[in-house]
């Protein structure tokens, strides 16, 4: 599994981040921007449909009782899950989200880990709807038994009423790779609760401007992904 020895490099990762739309030179780390993250939502109320067309998705739940949630898959975090990956050298994991509007708890706006991929056309009741014999185990999609994530919040910019939601992942990554265990994707949904002014928030999906659509941030120490 995943060693933490020095002498090993994550240089090969690094270059393999082709996806990636930016990369950022530190003093002391590397921050790549992962931004082609899919995104999908589903519905309680439709649990045999898929949408990943919309600019934006209210997730959250219903006055009737449904819910909404938002599907993640984050290809380059799943990078860091081979076996040549060295733990020290992962400083940061945040995956970001922007909302227009946040009427809600910040602790009430959870990000899950999941145990299973995600598809472009998973449902509630499926995680790839086209196929039989593969429902989640648990409609809605698969958590892990790992604590969900609530995020930091700030402004998306100067002028803007917009929100960006940060949530850190890393700690949870790192044991997850420590572990053996791999996160195949992730899972946002708003939780209801009585501090709510509303139950339900609107996120940018993948489809929107790359200013405000779904991103992770990876930063890593230098001096452990420099090949010598």
């Amino acid at each position: 599994m995943a060693s933490v020895s020095r002498f090993k490099t994550l240089g090969f990762l690094i270059l393999a981040m082709s996806a990636c739309a930016n990369e950022e030179d530190k003093q002391d780390s590397v921050i790549a921007v992962e931004a082609k993250v899919f995104d999908i939502t589903i519905q309680s109320q439709l649990p045999d449909s898929y949408e990943y067309q919309s600019e934006s998705a209210l997730v959250g739940q219903t006055a009737d009782g449904h819910e909404t949630r938002m599907l993640l898959a984050i290809p380059d975090i799943l990078s860091l899950f081979q076996e040549d990956v060295v733990l020290s050298s992962i400083a940061h994991i945040e995956i970001q989200m922007v909302a227009s509007e946040v009427a809600v708890n910040p602790e009430n706006i959870r990000l899950g880990f999941m145990s299973r991929k995600m598809t472009p056309y998973s449902t509630w009741n499926s995680r790839f709807s086209l196929a039989p014999d593969q429902e989640w185990d648990t409609p809605g999609g698969d958590l892990m038994d790992l604590p969900a994530i609530a995020p930091d919040i700030e402004k998306a910019g100067v002028g803007v009423s917009h929100k960006k939601l940060l949530f850190n992942v890393t700690d949870t990554i790192i044991a997850a790779i420590g572990a053996g265990v791999t996160i195949e994707s992730f899972l946002l949904q708003v939780l209801p609760s009585e501090d709510n002014a509303e139950n339900s928030s609107r996120f940018f999906t993948s489809n929107y401007s790359h200013a405000y659509s779904p991103k992770a941030i990876l930063t890593f120490n230098k001096e452990d992904i420099l090949i010598p």
